[in-house]
């Protein structure tokens, strides 16, 4: 397949849908973001405990 790129033509091969790799890659992703929500969820509670107690200093 050939391209123009700023007047000089390219030639570029096909990229091949490699889906082995994927699911790997895949995988990890999903990992990672679950992960992250079991952390934000973790930081969640300990903001919210933090504000809480802030709030109850205040009323005190």
């Amino acid at each position: 397949m050939e391209r123009e790129i700023g007047g000089m033509k390219k030639t570029t091969k096909p990229n091949p849908d490699n889906r082995k790799d994927n699911v790997e890659k895949i995988d990890d992703t999903i990992g990672k973001t679950i992960q992250n929500m079991e952390l934000a969820e973790e930081i969640i509670e300990i903001f919210y405990s933090i504000t809480r107690v802030k709030f109850d200093l205040l009323i005190e």
